[in-house]
């Protein structure tokens, strides 16, 4: 599988967490997320994994055949 964003963006009340974020994730690679707290690696996570909606930005989800 292939996760590919494009310029995703997440914002809530207080201001926007994540703006204008664009990578592509390769299957079978290893990632880290690393920073401050309240710097939007969880955020991240729950975008990526569908369990919220991006304010700007799309993400796709290619699975090989």
């Amino acid at each position: 599988m292939e996760i590919r964003t494009d310029a995703i963006g997440k914002r809530f009340l207080h201001g926007w967490v994540i703006r204008n974020f664009s990578h592509t994730f390769l299957e079978n690679n290893v990632y880290g997320i690393s920073g401050r707290n309240g710097t939007g690696k969880s955020t991240l996570l729950r975008l990526l994994s569908g369990l919220l909606s991006t304010s700007t930005g799309s993400i796709t989800y290619i699975q090989d055949s």
